[in-house]
């Protein structure tokens, strides 16, 4: 008889899988939890108490070092007996601190897992995103459901498995990346519209659905997309997008209200966060106010005024002077009782100004001028 090979699977139901194609899946029982602890801790020793609190809790019965002893001959049978193992080959072990399973890291689907997600957050870090993605897809194949799935877990393996889950979103959201460097927009929005469904509270995958809504031209889309996480994030935590977020919609709004197509593979966040797009792209520097009193003449192009929850949000790239927001793409919002704030570093400040009931009267495109809220 040939060298048996085993492999253990533990990214879903926990198994022992054959190099001959034998499978032996491990159900609830004290057995597989047993297994469980020693593949989350292989090649290194796993101490008695340790097992033991595993096993069962704060409270274990007097006999637990004795019922012990037994599980770990069950296993030992699983090996030799169910897999046709010699008793030399068997990957369980006795140490004198302990009990393990020597088993090489390639065997162990996590640990393929963990290599595979290294390989390919260096490569994304090398400017490599096909590689990146090639990596992180073999890596994220790999799952079957929840880890270690079937299982009675506690405190040492629910650790373990928190730890693997973030791991897992983390390869997502770098394969993710990936994908948006090669320029995969389109190919991204299902499974994105699956993620943000998934994990409603993830600011980062709806993020990435605004940007690539707005990528393939889905603008309004992309927009009701942050309506949608504002919602989220006000029922359920009582917190506004992060900055990012908030100004990646800002850049949506602007970018409609000059008829603008939409940017290239570096995304709309790129776009903002870049001081010469404008100039780089022929656009028109906006205008400061001139005179004493702080009052705009006269805008070059209308405000845009948008509803929502909190009160007319007021958009253009004209710098407001009486805001005094130099040439920076200006954002505001009047509030419901016609009080103005700007967006400074992705927060809105409070200022002095309001909008006049002229430019209120004028509805979906303000004109006109800004007066300072004395009325001067």
């Amino acid at each position: 008889m040939g060298v048996i090979v085993m492999e253990f699977h533990v990214l879903g139901q926990l198994a022992v899988v054959t190099t001959d194609g034998r499978w032996f899946g491990m159900n609830t029982s004290k057995t597989g939890q047993l297994l469980a602890l020693l593949l989350a801790h292989s090649p290194d020793t796993v101490s008695v108490d340790h097992l033991i609190a595993e096993l069962w809790g704060e409270h274990p019965p007097r006999s637990a070092l004795g019922t012990l002893q037994t599980y770990i001959y069950h296993l030992r049978q699983m090996f030799v007996g169910k897999l046709l193992l010699p008793g030399e080959e068997c990957p369980l072990v006795t140490r004198p601190a302990g009990y393990a399973i020597e088993a090489d890291r390639a065997d162990i689907d996590a640990r393929v897992f963990e290599r595979l997600v290294t390989s390919g957050r260096l490569a994304l870090a090398e400017d490599r995103p096909e590689a990146a993605a090639a990596e992180l897809r073999e890596a994220l194949a790999l799952w079957r459901g929840p880890a270690f799935a079937g299982i009675d877990t506690r405190a040492a393996l629910d650790g373990h498995v928190a730890y693997l889950d973030e791991l897992r979103l983390s390869a997502i959201h770098l394969r993710v990346e990936a994908d948006r460097r090669l320029g995969w927009y389109q190919e991204l929005i299902p499974e994105l519209r699956l993620l943000v469904a998934t994990y409603p509270l993830n600011e980062r995958f709806h993020g990435h659905l605004i940007d690539a809504l707005h990528q393939c031209g889905r603008r309004a889309e992309a927009l009701q997309a942050y309506r949608d996480l504002w919602r989220v994030l006000d029922s359920e935590l009582g917190v506004k997008p992060a900055p990012e977020i908030q100004r990646l919609q800002v850049e949506l709004l602007a970018l409609g209200a000059d008829g603008d197509e939409a940017p290239g593979r570096a995304g709309v966040a790129a776009r903002a966060a870049s001081p010469g797009s404008r100039a780089e792209a022929g656009e028109p520097r906006p205008r400061r106010a001139t005179g004493g009193n702080g009052v705009l003449r006269r805008l070059h192009r209308p405000l845009q005024r948008v509803e929502d929850e909190e009160g007319v949000v007021v958009l253009d790239r004209l710098a407001v002077a009486a805001a005094d927001l130099g040439d920076a793409a200006p954002v505001g919002r009047l509030d419901r009782d016609h009080q103005l704030h700007h967006l400074d570093d992705g927060h809105l400040r409070p200022r002095r100004h309001r909008v006049t009931d002229r430019d209120e009267r004028l509805g979906a495109g303000f004109g006109g001028q800004v007066e300072d809220a004395d009325g001067r």
